[in-house]
């Protein structure tokens, strides 16, 4: 009986202690993040495509778009190209075996 009365303290003491970690993760998540010294790190080491790919994943948020700190674009956009056309390839061997058999 004094065995189930200390795993029910035990399990009582790791749930009060999850839900704990738990506020403190969502507390955490709501911290605004500066991308510009990460952003300028990433420059600085030559890396342009991860610099690029993390700052635009910051890009979305009003925060950072208001940054007067913010690297300034460049390179003007251009139109996306049209698509190409994909083409379908059959070998010789399917096309024959699609033909329709006369009899």
């Amino acid at each position: 009986m004094i065995a189930y009365r200390l795993l029910l303290l035990l399990l009582a003491l790791l749930a009060a202690g999850v839900l704990w970690q738990r506020e403190q993760l969502a507390a955490l998540a709501l911290v605004r993040i500066d991308p510009v010294p990460e952003t300028r790190t990433l420059v600085a080491e030559e890396r342009y495509a991860e610099a690029a790919d993390y700052l635009g994943f910051f890009m979305d948020y009003d925060y950072v778009q208001q940054d007067p700190r913010r690297p300034k674009r460049s390179i003007p956009r251009s139109r996306p190209s049209a698509p190409v056309p994909l083409t379908r390839r059959t070998s010789s061997r399917r096309a024959s075996s699609r033909a329709p058999v006369m009899r």
